[in-house]
């Protein structure tokens, strides 16, 4: 839920309010989100700091962060590390990018929760 997740993240000094209204900001962009036309966030001046989510054609979503590997460049330790804990899946051969995927039925905040949570701690 939108006030759960919010607590969890103000609970964190390291994520706070930039990473509620991110999850806010990705939740109701998700709302929006297609197969052909996906919900896209790039951070401003670095186009390699970037965060999609697609939804499929049976309605789950695929949830995804930028890699260097999408860019041919070499992987970002630090990144994995800080990434792998939380459950998002390394560049693999189904992306290029960090990854999750969720059910047709998963809650959108938690999905936009766990977005805010990547983004803070891959790219702050």
């Amino acid at each position: 839920s939108r006030i759960a997740n919010s607590i969890e993240l103000l609970s964190d000094p390291s994520l706070g309010q930039d990473a509620v209204q991110f999850m806010t900001m990705v939740a109701w962009g998700i709302k929006s989100a297609t197969e052909d036309n996906p919900y896209f966030v790039e951070s401003e001046g670095d186009d390699s700091k970037y965060y999609q989510l697609i939804r499929g054609s049976n309605g789950e979503y695929y949830s995804e962060l930028a890699a260097p590997e999408a860019a041919g460049k070499e992987p970002n330790q630090v990144q994995r590390e800080a990434l792998e804990p939380l459950g998002w899946i390394m560049p693999n051969e189904d992306s290029p990018n960090y990854h999750r995927e969720y059910a047709a039925d998963a809650d959108r905040y938690d999905i936009a929760a766990d977005a805010a949570k990547g983004w803070f701690s891959a790219f702050n």
